[in-house]
């Protein structure tokens, strides 16, 4: 499975809800690292091998567009950071990848 499509799975699954500072809230909202690793989970569950880029790994290199954050936990967990921005991260991320043929 592309990469890109597994963080489309989490994407989407962050759009349904989002949270900080947990991997996961009581409302079942997920934090940015938590929803790529249940997505990662999910391809694995269906036979799919892991992906290279790994998912984290393309993540990280778009944040660097994004301000000085040294992790995506970091960038999640940020007073200053939206929903909607972590959604563009992911939107910025995927297109990268689709566009390399990830």
């Amino acid at each position: 499975m592309k990469t890109s499509k597994i963080l489309s799975d989490a994407r989407g699954r962050l759009d349904r809800g989002w949270c900080q500072r947990v991997g996961a809230d009581e409302h079942g909202n997920l934090c940015a690292v938590a929803a790529v690793g249940v997505a990662e989970s999910a391809a694995i569950g269906l036979g799919v091998s892991p992906t290279i880029p790994y998912p984290v790994d393309a993540l990280y290199e778009k944040l660097k567009e994004f301000g000085s954050y040294q992790t995506l936990v970091e960038f999640n967990d940020d007073p200053h950071t939206s929903k909607q921005d972590v959604l563009n991260l992911f939107d910025k991320t995927i297109l990268g990848l689709q566009e390399k043929g990830l």
